[in-house]
């Protein structure tokens, strides 16, 4: 069935991508918007999110990137990976990249969340839209994530703090030109499934019940991020994010 799922998706985005019908209207018919985003002024300074994530502006396994807000433009959000060494105490950082997360300010459990961006290309590059469990025990996510080839992968993550459990990744390629165009990611997390979409198009469904059951399904809310990150010194990169909505 996944095996279709990517024939389907190649098929509509390489042939048909004129008669691709969004399922905006019918998939959030019923739903409360619970988060939105358009990046038309600034959020990230408590009102919608917090520019990096919970351990500062820089992860100390990642020593080669810190955190930054994107830039505003009448695109939208532009999240960006620029050289611009800066000092933080007994360090220098080379790369800035930029990073938002709800962290404290917006978390939910279940529901439809979705990013229309575009995709960078390019070596070493990491963008990603992400979903992350607010209990550190749990250590969940649930992840877009691309390293700059055009292939998007999707990752569910559970148990163990370095990720040592996962389902894949699940490789999608979509179009040959990601990064001048605007794809819509979106997951659909649910008690018995978690549901992948890449422009309208369900492209994977994971139903695996004890880890639902054990991992997911506990009372845990996950919060949003947002992040166009490196594997480490790459050149400038920038990917255009038109929003971010959640559901219930």
């Amino acid at each position: 069935m996944n095996n279709l799922r990517k024939i389907r998706f190649w098929f509509y985005r390489m042939i048909r991508s004129n008669k691709l019908i969004p399922l905006s209207h019918f998939i959030k018919w019923g739903r409360t918007n619970t988060f939105v985003d358009p990046f038309k002024r600034i959020t990230w300074f408590g009102d919608r999110w917090e520019i990096g994530e919970r351990w500062g502006m820089y992860h100390p396994d990642k020593a080669w990137m810190y955190y930054s807000t994107p830039l505003l433009t009448p695109n939208g959000g532009l999240f960006s990976v620029r050289h611009n060494p800066a000092d933080f105490g007994d360090i220098t950082i080379p790369m800035q990249v930029s990073l938002l997360s709800s962290q404290g300010i917006f978390e939910q459990q279940y529901g439809r969340f979705e990013c229309r961006c575009t995709i960078p290309k390019g070596r070493g590059l990491w963008p990603a839209f992400w979903l992350y469990g607010a209990n550190e025990d749990k250590h969940i996510e649930i992840d877009f994530e691309s390293y700059g080839t055009g292939v998007q992968e999707i990752n569910i993550h559970y148990g163990g703090s370095h990720h040592n459990i996962d389902i894949g990744p699940k490789k999608i390629r979509a179009e040959r030109d990601n990064q001048n165009r605007f794809h819509e990611l979106a997951i659909e997390w649910y008690p018995d499934r978690i549901d992948f979409f890449i422009d309208s198009v369900k492209i994977y469904s994971y139903r695996d019940k004890e880890v639902l059951d054990e991992y997911f399904n506990t009372d845990i809310k996950m919060w949003i991020l947002i992040n166009h990150g490196t594997k480490g010194i790459v050149e400038d990169s920038d990917f255009t994010v038109d929003y971010i909505r959640a559901y219930t």
